[in-house]
């Protein structure tokens, strides 16, 4: 078997030391894997087939045009592979059988290193018996037919008359999707997201009134109320002060987490909504002060009947220290 060597220096943007045509797959390149392994070309890289979409008027001429997209990609790599042995030319084959398992990986040439395709080994040429040199081909398909960037290109944006922009240079052929990162300095209200292609706001712009607002803590969490006792006797559910809070509530286990559950009725079933209750005090934040002015709060909630026709609800309230309603938030089941 001879062997053979490429004596064209490599040019701008090639990898020097490969045959223009080599590839990488998976961030392999087979040729340093299998030395067997020789690209002799490839076919499929070259102009992308479009298919239209369109329609018939009448019985005018020709069709009118709607749209037109990109079918799926097949690269075809044609190479050559011989071993001095059938064990050695059998081990060669198998490797390389594994190196191309993977699905949707990148494929990447020697003469285009900074692009690359998203591709799955999907065919190849049945090689000819009885030889420990031979010649095939192997086929990637592309679902998506496009190639990308190796390289993630940044943009940071100036402040230009007190608006911070960016401005973004696509060199492509084709539209691609845009990441972005905003670190904020101090606390906002809301901020929007301008381009040609539309915009986008997240919050509330009448929050704009430039109060600094000092970090969020949290200060409560269900723990707080898994580990409380009952409130019993001394109950008092100041949404609905005329319902029967000397229930229980219960702490159970459901997909992996402890939730806060109900318990018991209490003493007067159906006279009016019973239930348990539990009252924790909010306590100080890491400064000593009690007595948040602005707070927020989540919680998720299941409502879980066991049995046809039931009713109920469960509340949730803020007071003040003397037990005054901030607000509050109800759900119910009829």
């Amino acid at each position: 078997m001879y062997e053979f060597h490429d004596l064209t220096p490599a040019t701008k943007g090639e990898v020097k030391g490969r045959m223009a045509e080599s590839f990488s797959f998976n961030g392999v390149w087979i040729e340093d894997e299998i030395p067997q392994f020789v690209v002799t070309g490839t076919t499929g890289r070259e102009l992308m087939e479009a298919e239209l979409d369109t329609f018939e008027v009448g019985f005018s001429n020709g069709s009118k045009y709607r749209k037109k997209r990109y079918p799926e990609r097949k690269i075809t790599v044609h190479y050559m592979m011989g071993a001095q042995t059938d064990h050695d030319f059998r081990q060669a084959y198998n490797k390389l059988n594994a190196l191309l398992d993977p699905e949707q990986a990148q494929l990447i040439f020697a003469d285009e290193p900074d692009k690359y395709f998203v591709a799955t080994k999907t065919e190849n040429s049945t090689v000819e018996p009885g030889k420990n040199f031979v010649v095939g081909e192997i086929v990637f398909t592309c679902t998506d037919p496009l190639k990308y960037s190796t390289v993630t290109k940044s943009f940071p944006a100036t402040l230009i008359e007190g608006v911070l922009t960016a401005n973004i240079e696509n060199k492509g052929t084709a539209a691609v999707p845009i990441d972005y990162k905003i670190h904020m300095n101090h606390e906002n209200g809301y901020i929007g997201i301008v381009s040609e292609s539309g915009a986008m706001q997240y919050g509330k712009k009448e929050e704009a009134d430039g109060k600094i607002v000092e970090m969020n803590e949290r200060l409560l969490t269900m723990t707080n109320f898994f580990n409380k006792a009952d409130d019993g006797a001394s109950g008092v559910d100041y949404m609905h002060p005329n319902y029967d809070a000397t229930g229980t509530l219960a702490v159970v286990n459901w997909w992996d987490q402890q939730w806060l559950s109900f318990g018991s009725a209490g003493p007067n079933p159906g006279q009016a909504m019973t239930g348990g209750q539990r009252t924790v005090a909010v306590p100080a934040d890491s400064n000593g002060h009690v007595g948040a002015k602005n707070f927020y709060s989540y919680f998720f909630v299941v409502m879980w009947a066991g049995l046809m026709g039931q009713v109920g609800e469960f509340n949730i309230n803020w007071l003040t220290a003397d037990n005054k309603q901030i607000a509050g938030v109800n759900w119910y089941k009829q």
